[in-house]
Formats: structure tokens, C-alpha cells, sequence
């Protein structure tokens, strides 16, 4: 594994832009799915993205991300991109790779591009000449129907891109009925496991890491998540909106079922259930 991907990827001191929530894509699984403007043209502004750099360097930041929608229908993806880069940050994209060119043209202002895999067509090795690439795959049924056709992809793909699988946050019932059946064939074979900062379990498998929402987290105080800018230009700390109030709760069982969830409704029913406890 990258060393220099894990340091990017563990570290608490980022920042995430979200820079459009514009998408050409209706995944089913997407837990912003809720939040697409579906072409009303919001996005976010450079003034706002250089606000971010100089919180940033008030705030120790030493990482950014863009993320959305999907980042390279922002038409100032390449200007906001430079104005990070030019700033001496690491950065990230996440994409879905559907608009080639636009990741291709931000080869070298961009550390490392997160392309979300849905079956398209993935990069070549060649294809980059400075950034890296990570694939990030969900644990889907429709992907795979066992652990080895997990083997075969990442015998496919290992050479091409940094992988990164992910179990599904349980935001809907089609997430629950797509992922995988083999999680405990997964965790027979590998029982090495550690906590990413915000309490999030993940595995190592093959030299891949597997994140395990699934799994219940350590409780984190909310000072030491990392950051989101939204389109409004308001910066939070990232789970700040879930998250507010777990401090008031103490039963250890509670505080995971509201971390395991990103579902609005489960979370309010969780709550209830602190008060009715009260």
C-alpha cells in the first residue's frame, strides 16, 4: 500500500470542497443523491474556495478535497483546482470519470483522482502522467456476486490504481439488499483491522483497504473530523450536521447507532429514543 496515500487518506487536518452538487448520474446508493440541483447550476464560487485556503491556513489544513455532484461540471474546475495546487496543498478529486478530458486536463494539478467505479471504462496506467488514481468500488452484488470475483478485480486493477472498496452506508433499502453476502468470509480471511480518525473501521485485503461503515465506531469528539465547505461558502466540521449532539448522549449502544447511519430518519428516531431514555 502507498504510504503516501495512507498519510492523505488518515489524516484529520482537510478540507472537502463541495464544489457543484450537479450529477449526470441518479445512483441509487449516492448519499447525496438528495442534494442534486438536477441543472439549476449551483456552484460554488472561486471568492469562496479562496476563503477555504485561508481557513485553511489559520486552521493547520494540510489537505483538500473536491468533491460533489460531480466536480468537473463546475466550469471553473481547472481555476479552482490551480488556486489549491498553486497554494502548496495536497489535493484530491472525486469523480465518476464519465467527462474524460476534464480529469485528464487536471493531470498534475490533482494528487490523487478518486474515480467511482460503475462498470464504465477505467484509465490506463499511461493515461496519468503525475496524478494517481484511486478507484473507490462499493461492495455491491452487482458487482460482485462472491470474494472471488473480488479477487479477480483487484487482480485486474492492481497495477492500474490504488483500489479502495467500500461496504455501503445504509442509506436506503437497495443498499441493503445489493450488499455483498460474503462481509464474513471477508473478515475470516483477514483479521487485520484499525480505526480511520472519524472511528470508521477498515480492513486490509490484498494489499487493498476495505471500509466497513457496517461496523460499529469508536466514539469521536466532533473537534477532530475534518472540514466541508458547501456551496453557500459555510465551513463545518464534516459530520458536524449529524453529529451535534452526541456529546449529549453517553449510552455507548446509542452513539454508534446514530454513527452507523446517514439516514436523516434513523437518526431523528435515534434521538427520540435518547429522550425517551431520559
Amino acid at each position: 500500500m502507498d504510504e503516501d496515500f495512507l498519510k492523505f487518506y488518515k489524516t484529520t487536518k482537510h478540507i472537502n470542497i463541495i464544489g457543484t452538487n450537479e450529477c449526470n448520474r441518479q445512483c441509487p446508493f449516492c448519499i447525496a443523491k438528495k442534494n442534486s440541483s438536477s441543472g439549476n447550476g449551483k456552484y460554488i464560487s472561486l471568492n469562496y474556495v479562496n476563503k477555504a485556503i485561508d481557513f485553511a491556513k489559520d486552521k493547520g489544513i494540510e489537505t483538500f478535497a473536491i468533491s460533489g455532484g460531480e466536480p468537473t461540471l463546475h466550469p471553473e474546475i481547472l481555476e479552482i483546482a490551480d488556486a489549491i495546487h498553486a497554494n502548496n496543498y495536497k489535493l484530491a478529486l472525486y469523480t465518476n470519470y464519465d467527462f474524460k478530458e476534464r480529469v485528464l486536463s487536471l493531470d498534475g494539478m490533482v494528487d490523487y483522482i478518486f474515480i467511482s467505479y460503475y462498470k464504465q471504462e477505467m484509465p490506463k496506467p499511461t493515461d496519468f502522467k503525475k496524478s494517481k488514481v484511486v478507484i473507490t468500488v462499493l461492495l455491491l452484488k452487482n458487482y460482485f456476486k462472491n470474494i472471488h470475483d473480488l479477487d479477480d478485480f483487484i487482480d485486474k486493477y492492481k497495477d492500474t490504481a490504488i483500489l479502495l472498496f467500500s461496504v455501503p452506508v445504509n442509506v436506503n433499502d437497495y443498499c441493503e439488499e445489493q450488499t455483498v453476502d460474503f462481509l464474513e468470509e471477508l473478515d475470516s480471511l483477514n483479521k487485520e483491522m484499525e480505526s480511520l480518525p472519524d472511528g470508521t473501521i477498515i480492513q486490509k485485503y490484498k494489499n487493498c483497504l476495505v471500509r466497513r461503515p457496517d461496523l460499529p465506531k469508536a466514539f469521536i469528539e466532533i473537534e477532530s473530523y475534518s472540514y466541508k465547505m458547501r456551496l453557500d461558502g459555510k465551513i463545518s466540521h464534516f459530520y458536524s450536521e449529524g453529529t451535534e449532539k452526541l456529546s449529549e448522549i453517553t449510552n455507548v449502544a446509542l452513539r454508534n447507532e446514530l454513527l452507523s447511519t446517514h439516514n436523516p430518519k434513523e437518526r431523528k428516531a435515534i434521538f427520540e429514543k435518547y429522550k425517551a431514555m431520559k
